[in-house]
């Protein structure tokens, strides 16, 4: 089976705004591996390929992300095949979004197929009023998990990083904090005593940063790792803490995760 290892990155000159349904948006596309699923999502953001795999328990903290352009979408579609596509397609008919893959020419014989996530980058206008993607309502861009809370900390070093939220990890958690006299205890006590609905579980990170403004989620077979966002380019002589807190249904994660950092 043929696998090839290199990013491709496709430039598609088509005019923008004019396209007939069915017809090609002009945009940008970046082809990494991944996957081999069928579904999508669109943002205004750049999405992090590594996070969104986490739908599929593959999830990455060494994901693909598209440099941010004014006036840009964003949208991943998972695609398979033999081989990674040649040229990648995003296609507007009526409010639904479909990507296009075209593998090599010649046949290929491969004993499974590979998958790949296409991430474009197209005009916000070109994508207004779109509701599916292939048909289906789109994923989070942010995996199955969702952010729940996103506290400054202070600077002062935590000795406990992580803990389940309806739990004695999560009472020792609060009882670091204390300790370490963090910022914000108030409001960090009531999100660290509250309760998931039944169907869902949640999680608690401390993680380090500068000026981080949010975080995400990354799911795989066996760990949950939170990762810190939005503070790129940002400098400060002391580090400072956080703590994010997510939910996410059971059933996308083992029973006993390992948590990370």
């Amino acid at each position: 089976m043929k696998r090839p290892g290199v990013l491709l990155s496709l430039v598609l000159f088509l005019v923008p705004g004019c396209s007939e349904p069915g017809e090609a948006l002009d945009a940008k596309v970046a082809v990494v591996p991944g996957v081999p699923a069928s579904d999508g999502a669109l943002s205004d953001q750049p999405i992090d390929t590594g996070v969104f795999q986490g739908w599929y328990g593959q999830g990455s903290t060494l994901g693909h992300l598209a440099t941010a352009q004014p006036g840009s979408n964003y949208v991943v579609v998972s695609g398979r095949g033999c081989t990674l596509p040649e040229r990648s397609e995003l296609i507007r008919e009526g409010d639904d979004l479909r990507a296009r893959f075209v593998e090599e020419g010649k046949e290929v014989d491969c004993a499974a197929q590979s998958g790949w996530i296409a991430q474009f980058t197209v005009s916000a206008d070109a994508v207004r009023g779109v509701r599916t993607i292939g048909g289906r309502q789109p994923l989070s861009p942010a995996g199955p998990g969702t952010l729940e809370e996103f506290i400054p900390l202070g600077s002062r070093p935590v000795d406990v990083r992580h803990a389940e939220l309806g739990t004695d990890q999560a009472r020792d958690l609060q009882q670091a904090l204390e300790r370490a006299g963090s910022t914000n205890l108030v409001r960090a006590g009531a999100t660290l005593a509250s309760t998931p609905p039944q169907r869902r579980r949640g999680f608690a990170f401390v993680l380090t940063g500068c000026a981080e403004l949010a975080a995400v989620l990354v799911v795989d077979r066996t760990t949950l790792t939170a990762k810190a966002t939005g503070g790129d380019g940002t400098n400060c002589a002391t580090a400072n803490h956080f703590l994010a807190t997510f939910t996410i249904d059971r059933d996308r994660i083992p029973v006993d995760p390992r948590l990370s950092p």
